[in-house]
Order: C-alpha cells, then sequence, then structure tokens
C-alpha cells in the first residue's frame, strides 16, 4: 500500500549515512518490526530501506539511508530529497515479523546500515517487555568504527534495560578504541561461543544486512551449529543461497 509522506527532518550521521525523518499523509496498514518499506517518487516507490524506528511510531517513521557513490538508486533517492517534494512510501515488506513479545532470547547479527532494522526490533521488544523478558543481544559490524554510528545510542539503552547488550566490531580501527572487537561479526560470535559466554542452540536469530554480509556470518557460524530454523532474514528470501545447514532436510 503506497501512501504519500512528508520529510521533517534530514539529519547527516556519520560514515556518509542519512537519517530521514518522515510523516506519512494517511493512515498506515499494521505493519511489525522487522519489517521494511520502498520510498520513491509519488507512485513509483521502489528503493527498499528497513525501518529503523519502532512501528508503533507510525505514522512518524524514521530510515537510514547511506548513499553509494556512482549507484543509479542512490542517485535517485538523492534527488527527490533535493526536490523536496512528497515521497512515496509503500508498506508493510517483508517477512521477519517480532511483533510479540519475545519467548526466547533473541540474537541480532547485523552489518553497516543493517542495523536499522535491528534497531527497529530492539526498541519494539524494549517497548513490550520493559526490563522483563528474554535478554536480546546484538554484534553490529562495520568497515571501521567510524561505521558504528549509534555506538552512543545504543550504549545508552544497554545502560537502561539490563536485557540488551551489544557487541560492536569493526574490520578497520578497533585498537583505538578498547570497547570494540577487532574483525567481523561472525568472529565475535565464535570468540564468545568458545569463552563459553554464548550458547548458540539457546538462541532464535535474526541477521540484517546485504546478502554478502548476511551469508558471509552464516557460512561463518555454520561450524559453531547454527541452524536454519532459528534463522530469519530477508537475504533469505531475495537473495538464496545453497549452504550445507546442519538441520537441512
Amino acid at each position: 500500500m503506497e501512501i504519500l509522506a512528508d520529510l521533517e527532518a534530514l539529519e547527516a550521521l556519520p560514515d556518509r549515512v542519512l537519517s530521514l525523518a518522515l510523516r506519512l499523509r494517511g493512515p498506515a496498514p499494521p505493519m511489525a518490526p522487522g519489517q521494511y518499506v520502498c520510498v520513491g517518487a509519488p507512485g513509483e516507490a521502489r528503493l527498499p530501506l528497513s525501518l529503523a524506528s519502532d512501528p508503533a511510531d507510525l505514522p512518524a517513521l524514521t530510515l537510514h539511508f547511506q548513499p553509494t557513490p556512482g549507484h543509479s538508486d542512490s542517485a535517485y533517492l538523492l534527488k527527490l530529497l533535493e526536490e523536496g517534494g512528497p515521497l512515496g512510501v509503500d508498506l508493510p515488506h517483508g517477512t521477519c515479523t517480532f511483533a510479540e513479545p519475545l519467548t526466547q532470547p533473541l540474537l541480532l547479527l547485523g552489518g553497516g546500515t543493517g542495523i536499522t532494522q535491528l534497531r527497529s526490533v530492539v526498541l519494539a521488544q524494549l517497548r513490550l517487555g520493559g526490563q522483563g523478558g528474554p535478554p536480546l543481544r546484538l554484534y553490529w559490524g562495520a568497515l571501521n568504527r567510524e561505521g558504528l554510528y549509534l555506538k552512543d545510542e545504543l550504549n545508552l539503552l544497554a545502560e537502561a534495560y539490563p536485557r540488551f547488550s551489544w557487541v560492536g566490531c569493526a574490520e578497520a580501527g578497533a585498537s583505538e578504541d578498547p570497547t570494540l572487537r577487532e574483525g567481523r561479526v561472525s568472529d565475535a560470535v565464535l570468540s564468545d561461543i568458545e569463552g563459553a559466554h554464548l550458547t548458540l542452540s539457546d538462541w532464535r536469530v535474526l541477521l540484517g544486512g546485504g546478502p554478502g554480509m548476511v551469508w558471509g556470518t552464516v557460512e561463518g557460524l555454520l561450524p559453531a551449529g547454527l541452524r536454519q530454523a532459528q534463522c530469519e532474514a530477508d537475504a533469505f528470501s531475495y537473495a538464496p543461497r545453497t549452504v550445507a545447514w546442519p538441520d537441512a532436510p
């Protein structure tokens, strides 16, 4: 369902990420944390972006967008933002839904702006369960520490909600920040498994990010017993691959 939306604020975040605060002009259909929207000119909403805010905030919504130089979709959306007119927002999309309070711990694994989907789920689950409920543990990776652009916000959430914790991973520059791990998300998860800080089979797993990140993380965690039945990711639908899941029929 496409609805017109107005851009209320545009904020430049670190690592070239733009935060778009939109407000829908009409009532929105039901949308679950974990789902995404498509954005574009009115009548041609086609660029998929994960919701970064809690769907309970609708008709207000927040999206994060990192323009890629030379990419046609990036140029298309930047042009629309410069023109300043209403945008078309088509919603909801995606099968990763977390609308009900959790009944088991949730492990969230993301890279880059894949944090938006995971942020939406975390905010919604903290609203639904408050200080109670199963743990939420986030591992978020980026090429460098500047890419962890929500670090301060996540630290505040972890202070306010003991059930939420997070680990930041950077492939470069992590040594300059003692709170970060060096390497990829899968490296940090494996390290915690080997250190007996994490039992993978106890957790439901949501992976956020592009196909390379999602499938790379899956393949990195297969030796630790990651099962298909415990995992969810949008990339499983739009960019499927064949991997040797231990619970495959």
